[in-house]
This record gives structure tokens, C-alpha cells and sequence, in this order.
């Protein structure tokens, strides 16, 4: 979007008379802060005076930071609230009118400022060309309507990282619900049985991040380690003493954050500055909008900071990427879309911004972890895509990270059934699917039969027809075989309950086929020792002979060649045979010519 011109130059005498104000102004202030004001007038038109100079310098701070090859962060702050924008473009700005680029869209808002005035701004630009310069300056207006300019800065955009993703169905199978942090002795159980295929580490935004600049990434909680670096280590101090991870366990590391305004999740500064939905049964669990530009960039960067730390790591396999809603999830029921609807967002508005959320999105996570897997819930939005034929604008942004990420994002369903299987049956031959059971229920007498029942009726034909089935999650439980964790239920613990672990073996048989089988077994080690019959005497022009006998000392026999190299000139050997398999003989002859 460009928009036109709002500010019509003065005339030169009104030029000279602003410039000798300017002069005067900073003869009397050190040092010149090198911001640039024009004074908006209600009807919008520009008025022919500087601000005064108690307000004359609003943006502090200024820091453009590249997030991946198409997005970069612009964050600043200002003494006072104040709606927020950005203005960028690829060649050099001319003057203090608007003549680039503005981010917010106009989907969310028409007039490309922020919705809720703060002193902290984060706007990331999105959809940019890679390796481009661009020059950038940042718009401020206070409640009066007075507009403020910062000066010019430019970033260049990275290329996109090398692809270093290599796709492979051995994480296919169950997974563990419960995180890592939250199992006490189930942990051992975890680790021990055949049938867990994928674990999960997990931290909160609010204990990772408690202040812009603050990361721990290590913390105590109840005697126990809460922190990723903590859950890592004790996954590998376990790995060291039963060898699993990459072969049958696979780590997913999850930020939790979720989008209740002002609770557990989300960390206090984050909340600044950020558009919340109205809901009026309880004020206090009021839920950020999907799309609001300063959450979602405060997010980004988290993950960046995050990626540039764990992507290396050979031992986390996925990145899970929650979705900006309470539960994490995508789907959006009728009576979220109107509270939508009250905040003066159209159908067409709110299509427009959740493509724009949730592709922006995977380009943060892709190039953020650009050698990991990553997974995100699907399901309807219900809200129609203008510009894509009227279709659930779900399914044009599906349509389009599948296309861009495929197999390398998996799609994830809480359930399997209505148009939850439209959404499964549409994917599950281009990029891996995973389902949450919702059972059995916790109140089950035959927790067996419920869970082989889902398995047959919605599991098994997708696998068996060739599709790629990821996971299944085992309805809320840290061993993925119970909702309770208990031992109170009809049936006592169902983790000793017998047939309950028939079923979950037999499901780990048929993951393996869908893996492929077993992985290969690496190749084996073959010892041998060689011995000779004894020395060889040849007598210039004549011949001599040895016998080679390689003797297997352990591991599988593979065939051997034999060579003979260091001979002096007019000397040449030759084997026969020239290859054996352990224990076994050769006849070395060496040969020399007359002369």
C-alpha cells in the first residue's frame, strides 16, 4: 500500500523562515535529537508550525532487527502512549510525507496506526524481497492527532537459510501429552516403553522471556528443573544411560503462550499496547486478536532468540508452533468471530489478516529452525477468503504452508470425526497429520476397547491407504495411556491394565510399518587377522609364491580384496583369488622381469 501524499511544500520563504527556527532551536538544545515533527490539524490537513519543544522528542530507541528473510522488527519507545506505524520502501525517502509502504495494514487498521496507544512499539514489516535494501522510519500520533516522524534508517534483508531439512517418518507414532517437566516416576515409564515414540519440552513465554531483554532458559520450580536447558539435560543425562533419542524417542519443544490478556502465559510487558476482545461474562480472561501486530512481533522475536540457540541442537527433532488464541488451536467458533465483528473488523478484514498471521508465522518458525520439522492445529475458521473463491479462509492458508513446507509441516486435529476427518482426508497425502483422541473417557470400564475402536475407525485407514499418519495423542495423560494419571478410575491404574497396554503395543506394530520398519542396523563390524605362509626369495626373472590366509576374528564376514603395493622396480604381484570372505586363503605370486 502507498498512500497519497497528505503535506503540500511550503513556499520558499516558509521554508527559510522553518529552517532559521530549526537553526535557533538547536543553537539552544545539545545534543539535536534529529527528529522531525508536522503539526495535524482535525481535518487532517498539516498546520504551517513546529510542535512545541516539549514534546519535540518522542521516539527513543530505535532498533530494526532482520527476523528471517522476509520479516524484520522494528521496535522503539516513547515517553508517553501513542498509536504507532511504520513506513518503509527500497530507494530513498524524499521528504516527511508519506510516500512508502505502511505497516499496520489497512486490514487492520484504515488509517495504518496501532489500535491502542503504548510507549513500547513492536512492528514487524512481513512479505519483504529477500537480500533488499530498505529504508525505514517509524510514525508516532498522540490522542490529540499530532503526528511525529523519526529520521531515516536503513536494514537489509538476509537470503533465506540454506534448506537443511531432511524428512523422515521414524517420529512417527504415539506421543507423549503430558511435558517433560510435569512427570515425576512416569518419566522412567516414559523412557522405558516401546510404545511412547515422541516426548515434549515445554516452557511458558512469561517464564522464558519476564522482560524484553531477559531470557532464562535454566530455573528451579519445586525442587524440580522447569527451565528447556533443565528438561534437556535430564533427557540426555537419561539418554546416556539408555541410548533413545533419534532412534525411538524424539523431543518436541513447545512455547506455550497462548492469548489470555494479563494471565498465566504471557509476559507482563508483552501485554502493552495490545488489541484485546471484549467479553463481557468474564473481563478478566479477555483474549488478544490472532493478528495484533505488537503481539505477534514480541513473539517473533522470541522465537528468533530461541532458534538461534536450539536449532543446532541434534536431539529436539520438532518445534510445535501454537496458534495466538487461548488454547493454541485454530479453529474459531461463531460467537469469537463476532467479537470480532464488534471491534469493526469485516469478514473480508479478518480473512485477510489471519493469512497474514499465519503464513508470517511459519516464515518465523521455518527460518528460525531452519533444520527442524515443525507442527500446528488445523481446523475452520468459518469466515469466507475473498480472493480465493470464497472458501474457508482455513483452508487457504492451509493450502498454502502445505505447499510451501511440505512434510516438513505437520498438521494436528483435536479429534477425527466430522469435519475434522474433511480437514484430515484433505492433507494426509501431503505433509504427515497428528490426532488428539479426546478418549477414552476417564470414567471408562473399557478404556481398551474405546481406544482400539478410534484406532480402527479413524487411524488405521489413513495409514493403511498410504497417508501419512505422524501421531496420536493419548487424551491428557503424562504416559499417553490415561486421562487421570491415576489409579481411582473403575478399573484401578490403567497403566498395568493389560489389555489397555495390548492396544498401545499393537499401535507402536502398526507405526513401525508406517515407518518403513525398523530403521537399518548399522553396518557391522568385521575383525580379521592376515598371516603369510612365511618370506619370499625371488631371484631376478623368476617367480615366487605365498599363501594369505585371513582368519575372522568377530563380527559378520564380508568379502575382502587383496593389493600389494611398496614392490621395487620390475617387480608385479597378483592374487588368486583376488577376493575372499573370512576365514579364507589367497596365492600371492610375486613376479620379476630378466632385466
Amino acid at each position: 500500500m502507498k498512500p497519497n501524499s497528505f503535506y503540500s511544500p511550503p513556499s520558499v520563504a516558509v521554508l527559510l523562515l522553518v529552517a532559521v527556527m530549526i537553526f535557533a532551536y538547536a543553537a539552544m538544545r545539545a545534543p539535536d535529537p534529529l527528529f522531525h515533527w508536522l503539526r495535524i490539524d482535525q481535518r487532517g490537513s498539516p498546520a504551517a508550525t513546529l510542535q512545541t519543544a516539549a514534546v519535540y522528542q518522542t521516539q527513543q530507541n530505535i532498533t530494526l532487527r532482520s527476523l528471517t528473510s522476509q520479516v524484520v522488527a522494528v521496535t522503539w519507545s516513547t515517553a508517553s502512549p501513542m498509536y504507532a506505524s511504520v513506513e518503509y520502501k527500497t530507494t530513498p525517502f524524499i521528504g516527511n510525507t508519506r510516500e512508502g509502504s505502511f505497516f499496520p495494514l489497512t486490514s487492520m487498521s484504515p488509517v495504518n496506526y496501532t489500535k491502542v496507544a503504548s510507549t513500547r512499539n513492536d512492528l514487524c514489516l512481513t512479505d519483504l524481497t529477500p537480500s533488499t535494501l530498505y529504508y525505514v522510519r517509524v510514525w508516532n500520533k498522540d490522542s490529540q492527532g499530532v503526528e511525529s516522524v523519526s529520521p531515516v534508517f536503513t536494514v537489509s534483508t538476509p537470503s533465506p537459510p540454506a534448506n537443511a531439512f531432511t524428512f523422515s517418518k521414524q517420529w512417527f507414532g504415539l506421543q507423549l501429552a503430558g511435558e517433560w517437566r510435569s512427570l515425576d516416576s512416569e518419566k522412567y515409564d516414559a523412557w522405558n516403553k516401546d510404545y511412547i515414540r515422541n516426548i515434549r519440552v515445554l516452557e511458558q513465554w512469561d517464564e522464558l522471556q519476564p522482560s524484553p531483554n531477559q531470557y532464562i532458559w535454566s530455573f528451579q520450580k519445586n525442587g524440580k528443573g522447569y527451565g528447556i536447558d533443565d528438561q534437556l539435560a535430564e533427557i540426555l543425562q537419561r539418554d546416556a544411560q539408555q541410548p533413545k533419542l533419534g532412534s525411538s524417542k524424539f523431543i518436541r519443544m513447545v512455547l506455550q503462550h497462548g492469548g489470555s490478556a494479563y494471565g498465566p502465559q504471557v509476559p507482563t510487558w508483552a501485554n502493552e499496547g495490545v488489541e484485546t476482545l471484549p467479553n463481557a461474562k468474564n473481563p478478566d480472561d479477555d483474549k488478544f486478536l490472532r493478528w495484533d501486530p505488537q503481539y505477534s512481533c514480541r513473539l517473533w522475536q522470541a522465537i528468533k532468540t530461541m532458534g538461534d540457540r536450539y536449532d543446532t541442537n541434534p536431539k529436539i527433532n520438532t518445534v510445535s508452533m501454537p496458534t495466538n488464541s487461548r488454547t493454541g488451536e485454530m479453529p474459531a467458533s461463531p460467537s469469537m468471530i463476532a467479537l470480532w465483528q464488534q471491534l469493526n473488523y469485516s469478514n473480508n478484514d479478518i480473512a485477510r489478516n489471519l493469512k497474514w498471521y499465519y503464513e508470517s508465522n511459519a516464515n518465523v518458525f521455518s527460518e528460525s529452525f531452519p533444520q527442524k520439522r515443525f507442527e500446528m492445529n488445523m481446523g475452520q475458521i468459518q469466515v469466507p477468503d475473498p480472493d480465493n473463491g470464497g472458501i474457508d479462509v482455513s483452508l487457504s492458508i492451509l493450502d498454502e504452508l502445505a505447499t510451501l513446507y511440505p512434510k516438513r509441516i505437520t498438521y494436528g486435529s483435536t479429534g477425527a470425526g466430522g469435519i475434522r476427518a474433511t480437514y484430515i482426508n484433505r492433507y494426509q497425502n501431503k505433509t504427515p497429520v497428528g490426532i488428539y483422541t479426546e478418549i477414552p473417557d476417564a470414567n471408562s470400564v473399557t478404556p481398551d476397547l474405546d481406544l482400539q475402536n478410534f484406532f480402527t475407525t479413524y487411524i488405521w485407514p489413513i495409514g493403511d491407504t498410504g497417508g501419512m499418519m505422524g501421531y496420536v495423542t493419548i487424551k491428557d495423560d503424562g504416559l499417553g495411556i490415561s486421562p487421570t494419571r491415576g489409579c481411582g478410575g473403575p478399573i484401578g491404574c490403567w497403566k498395568d491394565y493389560q489389555p489397555l497396554i495390548n492396544v498401545l503395543n499393537f499401535a507402536e506394530s502398526k507405526f513401525l510399518s508406517y515407518r518403513g520398519g525398523p530403521p537399518p542396523p548399522p553396518p557391522p563390524t568385521l575383525n580379521y587377522s592376515l598371516s603369510t605362509s612365511g618370506g619370499i626369495t625371488v631371484v631376478q626373472g623368476n617367480s615366487g609364491l605365498n599363501t594369505l590366509t585371513a582368519t575372522l576374528s568377530s563380527g559378520t564376514s564380508q568379502s575382502i580384496s587383496f593389493s600389494a603395493s611398496g614392490l621395487p622396480a620390475g617387480a608385479s604381484s597378483s592374487f588368486s583369488p583376488t577376493s575372499c570372505t573370512p576365514t579364507c586363503t589367497s596365492t600371492l605370486t610375486i613376479s620379476t622381469t630378466a632385466s
